[in-house]
């Protein structure tokens, strides 16, 4: 118990960082500080287990099965920097507001710009776009006074639609800060690129 605490507590520790986009290909660095704890604990601990129960062992390895399966079904283990997984694809899809990553992480995975290209200095505006009706999920942009425009000039909706995006703008005019809108499928506020 006192392993899956530690393990747990390192987890949520990681998960608080403000950023913990490495740009390391194929293993993230914060998977790497936690992987230690995985050998030191079977190898003191874990025979144990083992040992006491053939149905725990069986439960044990039916999870540890079930999780690997489940990764290489959802091609979790398919680590792209300029693409996002198909979790992340899906939450987008259907639940944008739970998806509001470091902004530089969002630019290099969604909009496809890279550190090279300055992603942390991209004050362009930038969409994700629902991978069913193309329309748009969520939008990037930098709050500053020719973020309205450059937004307004690119999307297509009903009027109604038209001004939520304005309002939202509005609301943070000139803060100089990045900010998320986010589009329900299920909002009556849906728009699209302009030509998509």
């Amino acid at each position: 118990m006192v392993w899956l605490l530690f393990l747990i507590g390192s987890i949520t520790l990681i998960s608080l960082h403000y950023h913990i986009n490495s740009g390391m290909l194929l293993c993230a660095r914060y998977v790497m500080w936690t992987y230690p704890i995985i050998p030191i604990y079977l190898s003191t601990v874990g025979g144990d287990i083992f040992k006491k129960s053939q149905i725990r062992t069986l439960v044990y390895s039916f999870i540890a099965l079930s999780s690997a399966l489940l990764m290489w079904a959802n091609h979790g283990n398919a680590l792209c920097l300029s693409e996002p997984n198909l979790t992340t694809k899906w939450i987008m899809d259907n639940i944008p507001s739970f998806y509001n990553p470091y902004y530089a992480t969002f630019y290099c995975r969604v909009v496809d710009v890279h550190p090279e290209d300055n992603c942390y200095t991209c004050q362009n505006p930038g969409f994700y776009l629902d991978t069913s009706t193309s329309e748009i999920r969520k939008i990037i942009y930098y709050g500053n006074e020719k973020a309205e425009q450059i937004i307004i000039n690119q999307i297509s909706g009903g009027k109604e639609s038209i001004e939520y995006i304005k309002n939202y703008i509005k609301n943070h005019e000139g803060d100089e800060k990045y900010h998320y809108i986010n589009i329900s499928p299920w909002s009556k506020y849906q728009v699209k690129l302009k030509g998509s």
